[in-house]
């Protein structure tokens, strides 16, 4: 809804009739005007700087959500066991008598402390019971008992055992981790539970059973194994195989406590490439890194001996957040001169220097490509809604900063038409509204920004302009510089060149407006 206009005197005769004409001029919380915005560092979101870390294609290991892990194994428990109590030809009775029994037994394993008396049913199939034997034995605190019946599962042929393999294996490794739910009565062997997870996921491979995504979990739990040991170089890979099958979560929290472990261990991740990648990702992410986890960062890249890298662009970046202006000159020696974001850095880097122009020129190159492989159409809505203060590595930023330098280089019309078509809506404005003259505006707004254009434009609520969830087109641009404007040369007393500009259904309130003046 437009903001009703408040005149003095005459005017007044103008609320009672409802006339809504925006003629004044807004308050102007800018983007990138003001507090050395432009001299900040560009933000990325942790899932899009993550693009291309990872293999293309759909993830070997799909994940398996439930609400509920203990009932889904139940469930699947018993509709296997249904299914081979059928196909053995036993009597109906006798059927039932074994499902009774063993939902018994899977209601007993689901309590806290299951009771010590628990026992496989009787006539269950041997790969059957030889996991349920595994399964009493571990909720009991019985390691090494699970580890022996589940050996025994896996020991037998592999026609024997369809059903419970992966099954198996992804228990063994968790019966061998650190941390365990029922407290480790035999000595973790960290070693022993990375081969059974890894082991899981070759199972699934080839073709054993895994209603319940046990492969894909068992890249979590080795991951975690790992972390428990401070090798965060091979638990990161894990992790983020994880999340491409859609664990949203455990690779960022992963980074986040990678970042405060020792010195060693640190940079043995910034050795290792994988890692190093995954790192510089997060510590780029707003809310996530940050300067002092930027720094952090550097420091272990320097533990490291890291001299070269695939991303060094990133890490020029990653020493520019951190204000560490001498590194990132140094990493953006050692990073593809063409790459987005070596442009953009050092033309930062100029702009520091007072070199505009040489500065604007890279920001022009960096504006051309995608900083990152991020979805710009979502950009957008931060350009535009000013409830959100994120800048981040898009091509729309860069235009938008290289507008910003027009600017200090008294380029006015150039860099209203670079705020505009960057979506920076509030910044055109100012430049509209506070610096331009009513007179150059109007000749920047015809040469570019023709009526033609923002007739096309219809729009059905005006807050779909001033929200701005939707990507600006050039004729909703139009549409608003061409009103924007209409209510300067209103506010000037020039209500006839005003008419041009104001939208079609206002057009009829200009001869109240004059007459109340």
């Amino acid at each position: 809804m437009r903001p009703t206009l408040i005149l003095r005197g005459a005017a007044a005769g103008l609320i009672a009739a409802g006339t809504a004409l925006w003629a004044c001029a807004p308050f102007f919380p800018n983007w990138l005007l003001g507090d050395k915005k432009v001299l900040a560092a560009p933000s990325a979101y942790f899932t899009d700087s993550l693009r291309g870390l990872e293999p293309t294609g759909a993830p070997p290991f799909p994940g398996c959500a439930s609400d509920d892990p203990y009932q889904q194994t139940t469930e699947t428990d018993t509709a296997d066991l249904r299914k081979a109590v059928e196909a053995s030809g036993a009597l109906p009775a006798v059927r039932e008598k074994i499902l009774t029994a063993h939902a018994a037994l899977r209601k007993a394993l689901i309590l806290d402390k299951p009771a010590p008396d628990l026992a496989v049913p009787r006539g269950l199939p041997p790969e059957l019971a030889d996991y349920l034997e595994g399964a009493i034995a571990y909720h009991q605190g019985r390691r090494a008992a699970a580890t022996a019946a589940w050996e025994r599962l896996l020991a037998r042929p592999a026609a024997e055992r369809p059903l419970r393999s992966t099954w198996a294996a992804f228990m063994l490794g968790r019966n061998a981790m650190k941390h365990d739910p029922h407290g480790p009565v035999a000595p973790a062997a960290p070693d022993t539970a990375v081969r059974w997870f890894a082991r899981t996921r070759e199972l699934a491979s080839q073709g054993f059973s895994d209603p319940l995504g046990l492969a894909f979990d068992s890249l979590g739990w080795e991951a975690r194994t790992e972390m428990d040991r401070g090798r965060y170089d091979r638990a990161l890979p894990l992790y983020l195989a994880q999340y491409r099958g859609g664990d949203g979560t455990s690779l960022s929290l992963a980074c986040a406590e990678a970042m405060q472990a020792g010195p060693q261990a640190l940079a043995r991740a910034a050795a290792a490439p994988e890692s190093r990648a995954i790192l510089t990702a997060w510590v780029l992410t707003p809310d996530l890194g940050g300067d002092a986890p930027a720094k952090r960062w550097l420091q272990a890249l320097k533990d490291a001996r890291v001299k070269r890298s695939k991303g060094a662009d990133r890490l020029a970046w990653v020493a520019y957040q951190a204000g560490d202006f001498r590194s990132a000159a140094e990493w953006l020696d050692r990073a593809p001169a063409d790459a987005p974001m070596a442009r953009w850095i050092r033309a930062k880097l100029l702009l520091r220097r007072g070199d505009l122009e040489a500065a604007r020129q890279l920001l022009h190159q960096a504006a051309a490509l995608a900083a990152l492989d991020m979805d710009e159409e979502n950009a957008w809505l931060y350009a535009w809604n000013t409830r959100y203060r994120v800048q981040l590595a898009t091509g729309p930023q860069a235009q938008g900063e290289e507008a910003a330098v027009l600017l200090a280089q008294g380029k006015r019309a150039e860099a209203l038409d670079g705020f505009l078509r960057s979506g920076y809506w509030l910044d055109a404005a100012w430049v509209a509204e506070r610096v331009m003259t009513a007179d150059e505006l109007q000749a920047a707004v015809d040469r570019d920004w023709p009526a033609a254009l923002a007739a096309r434009f219809k729009p059905a609520d005006w807050e779909g302009i001033a929200g701005g969830f939707i990507r600006p087109s050039p004729e909703r641009l139009a549409y608003a510089i061409r009103y924007l404007l209409a209510r300067r040369l209103l506010r000037d007393g020039r209500y006839a060149e005003a008419r041009p500009y104001l939208p079609a259904d206002l057009t009829p309130s200009l001869e109240i407006l004059a007459d109340g003046r």
